[in-house]
């Protein structure tokens, strides 16, 4: 009886985590899958360079477009000129000229200038829109304890769920012992 109102009081808070943990990882592989399904590119901002508009641990989703339609205000990403990393800032301004497309960007916050260049044919990312804070759980997702965490926590709430299936089927058979049950009927 003390283990029935026990899984009782515990039921209804391990439900509502279950669905949680669900809907929580439903959310992060849609975020992460669903732009890549139509070309684009989500990725996880790491600095607060585009601060107050995109934070880090926002995830950005680009759609890759071509040079020449980059315009003045589209926030882009870019491979860094001088270093191998990406940088998303917005364009300040913009000259195309010889084949080559001749940008100039800057993040909201930062005082100073990017200045890259690109072939008119070549490709950049153009941020379509973004999704505040998903960033760090999928990186995290990405590593070897992400995943593994992905993998385990669904099993330990299937493995309690199921624990508290038998537990009470078990409740169930003891308070069934204590009845009378008639043995038979007259027709």
């Amino acid at each position: 009886m003390i283990a029935s109102r026990a899984l009782t009081v515990v039921r209804w808070p391990l439900m509502i985590a279950t669905w949680v943990a669900w809907g929580l990882a439903i959310g992060l592989v849609t975020a992460v899958t669903l732009p890549i399904a139509f070309g684009m590119h989500p990725l996880t901002v790491l600095t607060g360079s585009m601060r107050p508009g995109i934070q880090p641990g926002d995830m950005v989703v680009d759609q890759p477009i071509p040079a020449s339609d980059i315009r003045v205000g589209d926030i882009v990403t870019f491979q860094d000129p001088h270093e191998n990393r990406t940088i998303t800032h917005r364009v300040r301004r913009i000259e195309i000229s010889d084949g080559q497309a001749r940008v100039i960007t800057r993040g909201d916050a930062n005082d100073t200038v990017e200045k890259w260049q690109i072939p008119v044919t070549g490709k950049v990312g153009r941020v379509e829109y973004m999704v505040p804070k998903i960033g760090f759980p999928v990186t995290w997702s990405h590593t070897r304890n992400g995943r593994l965490a992905m993998v385990s926590l669904p099993a330990l709430l299937l493995t309690i769920s199921a624990l508290m299936r038998i537990w009470r089927s078990e409740d169930d058979d003891d308070e069934l012992d204590g009845m009378e049950v008639p043995h038979g009927s007259e027709a």
